[in-house]
């Protein structure tokens, strides 16, 4: 793949860190299904309410979804791809540690707000990462067969978690967000590490040409007044 603004290794990091988002998306969609038993009968979820741990999160993201869209354009992509990560990071710990069904709810809902403004804003990413034509084609494969493979896995994934332990459904997806986030933090850091060099190498650049410029003049001044005092101009 050919990055168009980072390096090969930068750019192969950063589609791992999209991926995971685009995979995590699909997952929290249906990784809730086989546990809904277990999760009413330990937080007491009445049989009407229960519904909207599944509900919770695709309302919220299908209504929130433009506005993602909308706002990563507004306020940068990057930016909004990192505080939705963080947000969806917090919503899935929020929702393992949930003790009343208030709280679980709450946190779906935030999964679902977390995923309407990441997706967005990492699909642009994406497209600005790679040029137009087979790279970007092929990254674009990767980005939608991890988030299709990721609403499959969800319902396998519930079924082998929740016969440990509910709250793993949660609870895992929170630290695979956690890994995307420090992946992306880390592109971030090297790319604003070598854009430093870089700049570095570029002003001791120009300060040696202005410096440079600064002294033939000099010489040449030193030259026309040892001649005109009948002095040897020093030699250049």
């Amino acid at each position: 793949m050919t990055p168009s603004l980072a390096g090969a290794g930068q750019a192969r990091l950063l589609l791992i860190a999209l991926c995971l988002t685009a995979f995590l998306d699909g997952l929290d969609i249906s990784i809730v299904n086989v546990a809904l038993p277990q999760i009413q009968q330990q937080l007491g979820f009445s049989t009407d309410l229960l519904g909207w741990v599944i509900s919770a999160y695709a309302i919220t993201y299908s209504g929130f979804v433009l506005l993602g869209g909308r706002t990563a354009d507004q306020f940068g992509r990057r930016r909004m791809f990192l505080l939705a990560l963080g947000l969806f990071c917090f919503a899935n710990l929020l929702g393992g540690l949930a003790h009343t069904p208030a709280q679980l709810l709450v946190a779906r809902f935030l999964m679902g707000l977390a995923a309407a403004f990441n997706g967005p804003a990492a699909l642009s990413l994406l497209t600005t990462l790679f040029l137009e034509g087979p790279a970007r084609t092929r990254a674009l494969g990767v980005f939608s067969s991890m988030a299709a493979s990721g609403f499959t896995a969800g319902l396998i994934l519930g079924g082998l978690l929740s016969s440990l332990e509910w709250r793993l459904i949660f609870l895992l997806p929170a630290g695979v967000a956690l890994l995307a986030l420090i992946v992306s933090w880390l592109v971030d850091l090297c790319a604003f590490m070598l854009n430093h060099l870089l700049d570095e190498r570029d002003r001791s650049s120009t300060k040696d040409n202005h410096h440079a410029n600064e002294t033939e003049p000099t010489k040449e001044h030193a030259g026309i007044k040892g001649q005109n005092e009948g002095m040897r101009p020093p030699p250049l």
